[in-house]
């Protein structure tokens, strides 16, 4: 059976605890994408990119196990992040926090993004929740799913406020 978990609100002093846990995540993909970690590159972009207002700590047990961080745009919901650590990957609570987020998005009539590394193994996870490829980069894989209903993504949709981040 899955763990049971709560989402926490996240404030300021939380960086460093779920920059631990998301650059832990994170690493191996990087470091098989690009051949090496460079960590102040990895810890400026994760300190412009922090988000309190939008993310949320995973607690199991009543400890932080990981984060979720997910941004609503007018027309679209875009998953910046889902990380958690080693010893709760692969327990289904990932799946979890990306299927809520798709059924709220969805229920308001908005398609889901996210972004991810060609290197990183959750895109499988992302395609069998629904999620399909939309545009490739060097670096990174878009992905959308999109309400019942819904035109598929047209160019123009692609806006700049989902930029590639380095996390």
């Amino acid at each position: 059976m899955d763990p049971p978990y709560v989402l926490r609100q996240v404030t300021a002093a939380d960086l460093d605890a779920l920059m631990a846990i998301g650059h832990a995540a994170i690493r191996p993909h990087v470091e098989a994408l690009e051949g090496t970690w460079d960590a102040p590159r990895h810890v400026a972009a994760f300190r412009r990119a922090f988000d309190p207002p939008n993310t949320r700590a995973v607690q199991v047990g009543g400890r932080d196990v990981g984060y979720l961080h997910v941004v609503e745009h007018p027309g679209h919901v875009q998953i910046e992040g889902v990380y958690l650590d080693a010893a709760h990957r692969g327990r289904g609570i990932g799946a979890r926090l990306v299927r809520e987020v798709v059924a709220r998005a969805h229920a308001a009539g908005k398609p889901v993004r996210l972004r991810v590394l060609p290197t990183n193994p959750a895109r499988r996870l992302y395609t069998r929740l629904g999620f399909s490829e939309y545009e490739r980069t060097p670096t990174r894989i878009l992905m959308t799913t999109r309400p019942v209903g819904a035109s598929t993504l047209r160019r123009s949709d692609q806006s700049a406020d989902s930029p590639c981040t380095t996390r």
